[in-house]
């Protein structure tokens, strides 16, 4: 999600290719009333459960600011974004990615992003438009190594994760 001044509202922009359509579902067995929340819920648990397992087996932190992470998990983000993104509201402002409610058990925490983080590149691609992150996105299957630029109350601060 970004915010577009131009435009006057928040719009948001799939930044990975959408997956395949599912094959058709066999014709399901009538329902109780409300079970399909239920159920919508439990899925939305499962994603999370499974994205935390991912993470704890795929992040690994050298230090405050250097990372090793899965290649797979990279594989993973990318083909479903919406279920790493949870973890924070992320918006188009201050020339770049402005993060705020970063949970801390998120993805987000886990690769060392905090709450007032503004990611301004990755691997020297600016993040100031959403074509821009489309680039960017794009280009992380075939890295090795990946650099965030971000601001940190103020501050310049570069995040690294190698990719193994």
């Amino acid at each position: 999600d970004f915010e577009n001044p131009a435009a006057g509202r928040i719009e948001r922009r799939a930044i990975a290719e959408p997956a395949a359509a599912p094959p058709p579902a066999a014709p399901a067995e009538p329902a109780e009333a409300g079970s399909g929340a239920d159920e919508r819920r439990g899925a939305r648990r499962a994603a999370a459960a499974e994205l935390k397992a991912a993470l704890d087996a795929g992040v690994r932190a050298i230090d405050e600011t250097t990372f090793e992470v899965d290649r797979g998990l990279i594989e993973s983000v990318i083909a479903r974004p919406q279920s790493a993104a949870r973890g924070a509201r992320v918006a188009l402002r201050d020339g770049g990615l402005r993060l705020s409610g970063v949970r801390p058990d998120s993805a987000h925490a886990r690769l060392g992003l905090k709450s007032g983080d503004t990611i301004l590149a990755v691997n020297g691609v600016e993040l100031s438009s959403p074509d821009k992150m489309l680039e960017a996105v794009t280009r992380l299957r075939s890295e090795t190594t990946i650099s965030l630029a971000i601001n940190r109350r103020r501050q310049p601060v570069t995040l690294t994760y190698q990719i193994r």
